[in-house]
């Protein structure tokens, strides 16, 4: 459970969960992908990802220890960012009990419990009800990345001193958001529900989602979780309902066509706040939420700081995902988005090689991962170590393209 290896989707399964309309004449053929019945797309079949196997042999020609920079211990094990890194690896866990465990583990380190007032049997509810939520067979979205980005986000807070400048519910509205943020996650993205004239993106939604019909089905899937959970059960009603308030911004911003807003936001409200007269920005409600979302997203999209080996990994797992949604796309005839123009550049390479791959990701990471974690580090100065993490990944990505081009080079 919620490791990547997962069986083909299926249209019936898409469209007895999401009610995708797919019709003969938006199909249209794609190398690769078996089309099988009539109309009714019983035998819709998604391909699991040529791009993941290709990118699998390529990685395992790779000689890491050429292109990782030292992140070793003198031990030999890699030395981890922080000591709440240390206590585990989402990628290495077998069981989603495990990463139920680990989950638990960050969201107490963080002191969820003691802002929420619940004890741990809560916070473990909690976890296995996020655990459950997730769709294992998606490559990327699935609960080991929602652990993954929950050990992330504490991580931040911890070297950020968040809890010293934050209000400890709002400082756990972070941490219970980051877990829950990609529950029902499909391995499919907003632009393929309005394309496919899905119901959940006509689903009446709460305006700070804006056109993030993904997200607001991600809170809701969370908030059923917290209220299972009893995560909340000894709020008073006005902090349950700013909790609330808090978690949906922050799952809200998770979502890619906030981008550019949300990374502005930092600055903009600290100019807000010192010119309303604030001893601190800190001081200010509108800058703490603009910093918690934007925590929310450097961990959401922040796997780079954990090294060399775990940057490979997600990125295959990212690849394999958005192949699956590149080629459903090429049998409905849809356009194709900039996240699965991913998957369609790799595919151009029939030898297994990382083609355009490292390349997409030095303009991912300067485009977006970089600037993003720049800001964080503005107004977190001890995060500056997650930053470079982000650095050493744009070397190892540049590597990785100049050694490919000699390869290319000498093959031809």
């Amino acid at each position: 459970p919620g490791r990547a290896h997962a069986p083909a989707w299926t249209a019936a399964a898409l469209r007895g969960e999401h009610g995708f309309i797919i019709s003969e004449s938006a199909r249209a053929d794609s190398d690769g992908v078996d089309f099988e019945g009539d109309g009714d797309a019983e035998g819709f079949n998604f391909v699991r990802s040529v791009s993941r196997s290709q990118l699998q042999r390529a990685l395992a020609r790779v000689d890491l220890g050429e292109h990782a920079e030292a992140e070793e211990d003198p031990e030999g094990g890699p030395e981890p960012l922080h000591p709440l890194m240390a206590r585990g690896d989402p990628l290495a866990a077998e069981t989603l009990d495990e990463l139920a465990e680990l989950a638990t583990e960050m969201l107490v380190a963080s002191g969820v419990h003691t802002a929420l007032g619940v004890g741990r049997a809560e916070l473990e509810r909690y976890a296995r009800l996020c655990s459950v939520g997730y769709n294992a067979a998606v490559p990327f979205h699935n609960f080991r990345h929602g652990v993954s980005v929950t050990q992330t986000a504490a991580t931040i807070a911890a070297m950020g001193g968040l809890a010293e400048r934050v209000p400890p519910l709002e400082c756990a509205a972070l941490h219970v958001s980051a877990l829950g943020h990609d529950m029902g996650h499909i391995g499919l993205d907003n632009t393929f529900l309005k394309n496919t004239h899905s119901p959940r993106w006509k689903t009446p939604r709460d305006p700070v989602f804006g056109d993030g019909a993904l997200e607001a089905m991600h809170y809701e899937r969370m908030a059923t979780a917290m209220r299972e959970s009893g995560l909340l059960r000894r709020l008073g009603d006005d902090d349950a309902r700013a909790f609330v308030r808090s978690c949906k911004d922050i799952v809200a911003a998770t979502d890619m066509q906030q981008h550019a807003s949300r990374l502005a936001a930092p600055s903009a409200a600290r100019e807000g706040a010192l010119a309303a007269g604030y001893a601190s920005e800190w001081e200010d409600a509108s800058y703490r939420a603009a910093v918690l979302a934007l925590a929310m997203k450097c961990a959401d999209v922040g796997a780079e700081v954990r090294g060399d080996r775990a940057t490979l990994s997600w990125v295959e797992l990212l690849l394999s995902e958005c192949a699956q949604q590149y080629y459903a796309e090429s049998i409905l005839g849809l356009p194709h988005n900039f996240i699965t123009k991913f998957a369609e550049d790799h595919e151009k390479y029939d030898d297994g090689g990382l083609g355009g791959v490292p390349k997409m990701q030095q303009d991912w990471l300067k485009g977006v991962t970089a600037p993003m974690f720049d800001e964080l580090v503005v107004a977190m100065p001890g995060t500056q170590h997650m930053r470079q993490g982000v650095q050493r990944a744009q070397r190892l990505w540049t590597r990785l393209e100049r050694d490919a081009s000699l390869v290319d080079a000498a093959s031809g």
